[in-house]
């Protein structure tokens, strides 16, 4: 079984300080997946589960960069024009997150936003769509971005031990800002996967 969604550990460290215009919370319980020590508030840890997400209206900015170490730069400055284009059409805000659609260059990623509505009028740059909803496995993920292979790593065990198939790409939901978090292990990203 192969699954399309493997991330190189590069393109999982990467990710911009979120801008701020989210309201975003923590959920659920699950399997705990572990690594190494005793003292898990300094390791990594994955919890995975099972959920059905409802279809979510997002806004987005999708972009192109030849080198990994350019994402971030391009997701913060992506998520700065979609506060901005939020805070202007006074739309209410949810979930921030990053679709990942290549991992060889060119790279290309998108980040978004979840909103309660889309408005009539866009610029030329954010682009609306609806998110189908659906059964989906969340990895609940605490710790340094460049560690979030664990929980890929750990969905891809969850798909092949249930006899799942991902249906379309995973995202990433980012639950805590990195410009007010200063303790990278208490980062907090959602990685969701639909599944058929």
């Amino acid at each position: 079984m192969k699954y399309r969604w493997h991330l190189s550990v590069t393109v999982l460290s990467l990710l911009a300080a979120v801008a701020g215009c989210s309201r975003n919370t923590t959920h659920g319980l699950g399997l705990d997946v572990m690594r190494g020590s005793k003292d898990t508030a300094r390791h990594p840890s994955a919890r995975i589960e099972r959920t059905v997400l409802p279809p979510m209206k997002i806004v987005s900015i999708t972009f192109e960069v030849e080198r990994v170490e350019d994402i971030g730069m391009f997701l913060n400055a992506a998520y700065i024009d979609l506060c901005a284009f939020i805070n202007k059409h006074r739309l209410p805000s949810n979930r921030t997150m990053a679709f990942y659609y290549t991992y060889i260059s060119p790279f290309v990623a998108e980040a978004a936003i979840e909103v309660d509505s889309i408005p009539p009028v866009l610029d030329s740059t954010v682009h609306t769509r609806v998110l189908e909803g659906g059964e989906a496995l969340v990895v609940h993920y605490k710790g340094p971005y460049e560690n979030a292979a664990l929980a890929y790593h750990a969905m891809n065990k969850w798909l092949i031990d249930n006899h799942k198939e991902p249906r379309g790409m995973p995202f990433e939901v980012y639950l805590n800002d990195p410009i007010t978090i200063k303790d990278k292990n208490k980062l907090l990203t959602d990685i969701y996967q639909f599944i058929q």
